[in-house]
């Protein structure tokens, strides 16, 4: 029972642990959600392999429409939209990137543009070496000048190479890597605070429930072993017991007598315990139901168990 019980909470962390490491704002995306993702940088490799292949095969044409397209997808990471509808859908999506030296990074891009003489990319990068984590923010912009196009170039680690490049091909503003890799991870939506996570919610609330559930049962499986135990007992001794109409008494007595009163037991103390509530357990005609070690251990269980049952009930 209590394997199943601690198998039930470890889904419940396990699952709250990725959430976290993989979460809904940029700033909770970290490493870890990164490395679990780093499959997907041999795909580009690929398809980047696949890409040059076609390229290659297109080179022969110089006019050759499938070949300007081959060009434009060479190293494309994606092609700067011309729609101010189309270049909102771009913000606040996020990627995830290698840089010339092997350092993993994610960058959001706050903000994109494109008219006819300028195309702009805001982006805000963090990079994650070996030690530290360097937080860029850039913003890669070019122009048309004299009807020339300029481009820009730009790192997003330490050592100031190439890692990215916006440039113009064809009449489209394009963002390639360099000597980077990268692939798209994820858009992130607005949240909603009462509807975040709701799934996770339910499925931890689910299994925090049947948890609860099991303990109480056995609570009170405990609770009829030692009502059995009890009328053994009395039907050892001349005097009967009279059971006080509590519901806290009542319920908690089973696990107090069967888990704290035996460490009251092994007190030193105890014969401190014993004169200081003897008295009064028999003024409230209490001494046939409790011992004063018991009543000790009563005191315990209330001093650690409410405030346990009110944070859970606050939680919920």
């Amino acid at each position: 029972m209590i394997k199943l019980i601690i198998f039930i909470l470890f889904i419940c962390l396990s699952q709250l642990s990725y959430a976290q490491s993989c979460g809904k704002t940029f700033e909770e995306i970290g490493l870890d959600c990164i490395t679990q993702n780093a499959g997907k940088f041999e795909k580009v490799i690929k398809r980047e392999e696949k890409r040059k292949a076609f390229l290659k095969k297109q080179e022969d044409d110089k006019l050759s429409k499938d070949l300007r397209k081959a060009q434009i997808q060479q190293n494309l990471i994606f092609i700067i939209p011309k729609g101010e509808e189309d270049q909102n859908q771009m913000k606040d999506t996020v990627f995830f990137y290698t840089t010339s030296i092997g350092n993993y990074g994610k960058f959001i891009i706050s903000n994109i543009r494109q008219t006819s003489r300028m195309c702009s990319l805001y982006v805000e990068a963090a990079t994650y070496t070996n030690s530290t984590r360097i937080d860029k923010t850039m913003n890669f912009q070019i122009k048309n000048e004299s009807n020339s196009w300029n481009t820009d170039r730009g790192s997003l680690d330490e050592n100031g190479g190439s890692d990215f490049v916006l440039k113009r091909e064809h009449g489209q503003c394009v963002f390639k890597k360099v000597n980077g890799n990268i692939f798209k991870y994820a858009k992130l939506e607005p949240i909603v605070e009462e509807n975040s996570d709701e799934i996770l919610y339910w499925v931890s609330s689910f299994l925090i429930g049947l948890a609860v559930f099991l303990v109480a049962r056995t609570v009170f499986q405990d609770e009829d072993k030692f009502k059995a135990q009890e009328k053994l007992e009395d039907a050892e001794q001349d005097d009967k017991k009279v059971v006080p109409n509590d519901f806290v008494l009542k319920y908690s007595r089973p696990f107090f007598k069967r888990y704290i009163s035996p460490v009251v037991q092994g007190m030193k103390n105890k014969r401190k315990i014993r004169e200081k509530y003897k008295r009064p357990l028999a003024s409230s005609g209490m001494n046939a139901y409790l011992t004063p070690e018991d009543f000790y251990a009563f005191k315990i269980s209330l001093i650690v168990g409410f405030p346990v049952v009110y944070f859970g009930a606050r939680a919920f």
